[in-house]
């Protein structure tokens, strides 16, 4: 889906979007190829604008670079801090879909239970499972609530596992996230970085892990490295850096 309205380059993203979207986005987020040490002169794949509205409902609105709107996520819950955005919830509901392909992604809170759905594109059919309540910690970017939940654990160099919702394994997945050394890519000195990676240390041989880093200051999420919620043009899973800017 395209925006039909005229469109503008706007000096805080290298993204051709709306105006409007630009001035309503609480955070704003550019994800770039992984190359060249995660630099941020890698190649721009899209930018992600972080809007709430009136009744505190988010969304997640994605542009890709010459302006097409190619996907957009609704969350159901956050919570205004000083005027900032910020997610309250580490299991909000979450629906998810890429207008390129199809794609949907969706978690929804039904009663005592999870409702997991997920279509890879528009010749798929949608697949359902349902989980129990208490089988699941976090969902989506309800991580971020929950890194705050376990800030001083995981500050002082400690580790917790979690079950993570994943619409595209059908299923809850066991994951753990540990503070690690910081990278080049962020000030070692004001941030807290984490990896996160499969609970199960056989399968940390042959699944990807993530990389993030919160500032230790406000303790937003700055900068992620790893496979993103958003698959590429051809349908592909894909590796990307996203920094983070608030507003």
């Amino acid at each position: 889906m395209i925006h039909a309205i005229a469109a503008i380059a706007i000096s805080t993203s290298v993204c051709v979007v709306p105006e409007a979207v630009v001035q309503q986005a609480a955070v704003i987020g550019l994800a770039r190829s992984v190359g060249a040490g995660g630099s941020d002169s890698a190649a721009l794949q899209y930018c992600e604008y972080f809007l709430v509205d009136d009744t505190g409902k988010a969304r997640v609105l994605y542009y890709d670079p010459r302006g097409q709107k190619i996907a957009e996520k609704q969350l159901s819950s956050t919570v205004a801090s000083s005027g900032e955005a910020q997610l309250e919830e580490a299991r909000p509901d979450v629906m998810q879909e890429d207008f390129r392909l199809g794609e949907i992604r969706e978690v929804i809170r039904d009663g005592d239970r999870w409702q997991m759905r997920y279509r890879k594109n528009r010749q798929d059919k949608v697949g359902e499972v349902e989980v129990p309540d208490s089988d699941v910690d976090v969902v989506d970017a309800g991580f971020d609530p929950f890194v705050r939940q376990h800030w001083e654990q995981l500050a002082a160099g400690g580790s917790i596992e979690f079950n993570f919702a994943s619409p595209p394994h059908g299923q809850v997945v066991r994951l753990r996230a540990r503070a690690v050394a910081c990278d080049g890519s962020v000030a070692a000195a004001e941030h807290l970085c984490l990896r996160v990676e499969p609970a199960n240390a056989l399968l940390r041989w042959f699944a990807g892990d993530l990389f993030l880093a919160y500032s230790s200051r406000d303790r937003r999420l700055r900068y992620f490295t790893g496979v993103v919620n958003l698959q590429d043009a051809r349908g592909a899973a894909q590796k990307l850096s996203i920094r983070y800017s608030y507003r």
